[in-house]
């Protein structure tokens, strides 16, 4: 969050963990929080949108995917950010 300049949002946030109030930290998080920090793309253009926003932000990345769906898919995603980074570097 410091990183994209929403300091104040992450003390918030703190705060409201140790206050225990759970249910209530996706409040503070809007619309245009949400879409600077995740990956919102259809599954084609996933690799080229993971690669863009972190392309000389991260020299590690892993992601989890929070549902079952098709390994192979996710292999194609992978590779294609290999070949984004790759090309970038070249």
């Amino acid at each position: 969050l410091e990183h994209e300049g929403w300091s104040d949002l992450g003390d918030d946030l703190r705060g409201l963990v140790r206050q225990g109030r759970w249910a209530e930290l996706g409040a503070p998080v809007t619309d245009e929080v949400l879409g600077q920090l995740a990956i919102v793309a259809p599954i084609d253009r996933v690799a080229e949108a993971i690669a863009d926003r972190f392309s000389g932000v991260v020299d590690r990345l892993s992601f989890n995917v929070p549902y079952r769906d098709d390994p192979e898919t996710w292999a194609a995603v992978l590779d294609h950010i290999r070949d984004h980074r790759t090309s970038a570097l070249e």
